[in-house]
């Protein structure tokens, strides 16, 4: 029986009854000796919280109170029947409230639940199995139930009936908003599974408003539309399921992209010849050519082939690279601009541990270094392997509101005991995270940390590339040429507040430090840049325009993407 029920049959009774009261019109006027409950078997007084009766010893017996009793009574939501009944007691009256309890619930019974469990929902009901049914009670577990699921991005959840009849039995039915199919409009090459497999919606799932935001970057990531909409939500066959439609704009099968990309604190300029879906679902061959747009030469820097897997062989969700490179650099050598040459490859197996949320990494990187004065420098080579985990419950890299990510990466090249990779003897650790906090739905505050250890097995000159490097738009601001070290530690704080969707406001802190062979945590030794800055989010990405400062100097940053 549900409250309004409960509610209705309580105002229906106080009608009747003022028809049939006439024989005890001879009672009101008279004074209350005493007031008292009957019929209560499962229940206390302490069970219905009513401190005190508008009937009260002592004073002449009122037909409105009487009414007011019983409505408090019926109110309390345990009672299916409330009678009242006047008899002498000496010169006065005594009131007797006899009651109906509600039955006991013998079982909760819920249906349609996927995505928590009986036990966990049980526990935000008021109503429990084995305490007397209260029928006051359903609208608070009705919203309990309704909170539980919005407030995690079940948006179109909803409790579909609640019942407590004669078996009793407490009934809850509801329809979480099950995902009956995803439609891709505008595939032409692009096979669907190559979609589905890799967003966090599925067919037969429940609806989840937090993952559009994931699905729209992952398509969008694949490197294959143009457009991504948001997906249109439509009732299916069964009016309780959901049909997902997402709009879709194929780029070329085969394309070449001429843009900029952020790499290494270095605005790069970049051709990209790409060719998709060559051997398996969503595979990519692409090969780039790179220059650097800051030095006025314009001198190809870099050759790089990468060959991808979302799904290995199509069969697990392993997502496979193979890389090749040469590189033309200048760098710091034992002081010394000097310029260099690097012939590598790579080759990186990630796996899905959890989810979407944490990842287990491995790669195997070969690469041989050429200085070009070789009559004083030698040829080295820096063979790894590099396992990482990383985490991040990130919707939106590029304007993160909320969440954290961090990744642990440990790398070994060289000697390994049980084998040699040949090269360079080292050891790389390196941990990288960032936690974001909303203040206002316009302001977020933003804090990374970082910190490296690189150890050298032999003594070998090796360009400060290979070492952690701190200073410049990537790191601590307001610095031109960075500090280099096999140590290093970083901080960043940034309040972010955004104007608008395209324009975002950060003032940032940034604190970090290289170290050489002794950790020295002393503060006034710690490099500190502090600035405001501006981000205009486009097509491509966040571009960003710092303004650094720093007490030696004051520098102005132009960059891709977010420095964390």
């Amino acid at each position: 029986m549900s409250f309004k029920k409960v509610v209705l049959f309580c105002c229906c009774f106080i009608v009747v009854t003022g028809f049939v009261w006439g024989a005890d019109q001879n009672y009101f006027g008279k004074i209350v000796k005493g007031v008292k409950i009957e019929g209560l078997k499962n229940l206390t007084k302490l069970d219905l919280k009513i401190t005190s009766f508008f009937t009260k010893n002592g004073q002449r017996l009122q037909e409105v109170k009487v009414i007011k009793d019983i409505n408090n009574l019926f109110l309390t939501g345990y009672f299916v029947k409330v009678e009242k009944y006047f008899s002498p007691l000496g010169s006065g009256v005594l009131v007797t409230y006899k009651v109906t309890e509600q039955p006991l619930i013998k079982n909760i019974f819920i249906k349609g639940n996927t995505v928590y469990k009986d036990k966990n929902l049980k526990k935000l009901l008021k109503n429990k199995e084995g305490f007397v049914f209260n029928a006051k009670f359903i609208d608070f577990d009705k919203r309990s139930i309704e909170k539980k699921y919005l407030d995690n991005g079940y948006k179109l959840f909803q409790i579909v009936k609640i019942s407590f009849e004669n078996d009793q039995i407490l009934k809850l039915e509801m329809a979480e908003g099950e995902i009956e199919e995803i439609r891709f409009n505008g595939l032409q090459k692009i096979k669907k599974f190559v979609l589905t497999r890799g967003i966090a919606s599925q067919k037969g799932a429940v609806f989840n408003v937090n993952n559009i935001q994931k699905d729209r970057i992952v398509l969008s990531g694949l490197g294959y539309f143009s457009e991504v909409s948001s997906p249109k939500l439509m009732l299916g066959k069964d009016e309780t399921k959901i049909v997902m439609v997402f709009e879709l704009k194929e780029r070329k099968f085969n394309n070449l992209a001429i843009g900029i990309e952020s790499s290494d604190n270095e605005l790069m300029g970049f051709l990209d010849l790409t060719f998709n879906n060559l051997w398996f679902g969503g595979d990519i061959l692409a090969g780039k050519v790179q220059t650097n747009l800051l030095d006025l030469n314009f001198d190809i820097e870099e050759y790089s082939l990468r060959y991808n897997q979302p799904w290995l062989l199509d069969l697990v969700p392993i997502d496979f690279t193979l890389a090749g490179w040469i590189e033309y650099e200048k760098d710091y050598l034992n002081g010394v601009l000097e310029n260099s040459q690097r012939n590598g490859g790579n080759m990186i197996f990630k796996i899905p541990l959890v989810s979407d949320a944490l990842f287990f990494t491995a790669k195997l990187k070969k690469e041989n270094v050429y200085p070009e004065d070789k009559t004083t420098y030698t040829d080295y080579a820096l063979n790894s392997i590099a396992i990482a985990l990383n985490y991040s419950d990130i919707n939106n890299w590029y304007n993160p509101k909320s969440g954290l990510y961090w990744t642990v990466q440990h790398e070994r090249a060289g000697n390994f005991g049980y084998f040699d990779l040949g090269g360079v003897d080292l050891t790389r650790t390196i941990f990288n995270g960032a936690v974001f906090l909303p203040l206002m739905p316009q302001d977020t505050l933003a804090f990374h940390f970082s910190a490296g250890l690189l150890n050298i097995a032999e003594n070998i000159n090796l360009f400060e590339f290979e070492k952690f490097r701190l200073g410049g738009a990537g790191s601590i601001r307001g610095y031109g040429i960075p500090d280099s070290g096999p140590k290093k530690i970083l901080f960043n704080v940034e309040y972010r507040h955004d104007f608008n969707s395209f324009i975002q406001g950060v003032f940032f802190i940034d604190i970090g430090k290289t170290f050489s062979d002794e950790l020295d945590f002393n503060i006034n030794t710690f490099k500190a840049g502090r600035g405001l800055g501006i981000r205009f989010f486009t097509p491509i990405g966040p571009v960003r325009f710092d303004w650094g400062i720093s007490n030696e100097q004051t520098f102005l940053y132009f960059n891709l993407g977010q420095v964390f």
